[in-house]
């Protein structure tokens, strides 16, 4: 790899690529092994912290799955903003998450993510969303 390809953002930008496409192993793959992913507003059932490169895959790969055999797709991401901070190995990612669901058609669930990234791997995730699917209005 590169070092364009180890920056914080080509990291986050390659996880979202390995989510899109269900590939719970491609994006375990990104992670160190100590690293953690902190979900503070995870919805019920959810763990709220992961801790190491196997949980991560067990709990992604349980989500993929579970997304699959609903049906539940994500169709893209917008409104993506990433903000450079002063820490070089961190990033902080604005987005929405546009997805179409058999049972709700389409949503869009807003994120703000913090990812610290070195030497190519993320060393922790923090990912902030609402924990539901939101609908835009029409």
């Amino acid at each position: 790899m590169t070092d364009l390809e180890t920056t914080p953002q080509a990291v986050w930008e390659k996880q979202h690529e390995y989510v899109r496409n269900l590939d719970a192993d491609g994006q375990a793959a990104l992670f160190a092994e100590d690293a953690v992913w902190e979900l503070p507003f995870a919805p019920a059932g959810v763990p709220k912290h992961l801790e190491g490169r196997a949980q991560i895959l067990a709990i992604s790969k349980a989500g993929m799955e579970r997304a699959q055999q609903s049906g539940r797709r994500i169709t893209g991401y917008s409104d993506i903003k990433i903000h450079k901070t002063t820490d070089q190995e961190v990033i902080i990612a604005e987005f929405t998450l546009d997805g179409d669901s058999p049972d709700t058609g389409a949503y869009h669930t807003p994120y703000i993510q913090v990812v610290q990234v070195r030497n190519g791997k993320i060393i922790l995730l923090r990912d902030y969303f609402p924990g539901e699917v939101l609908k835009r209005p029409a």
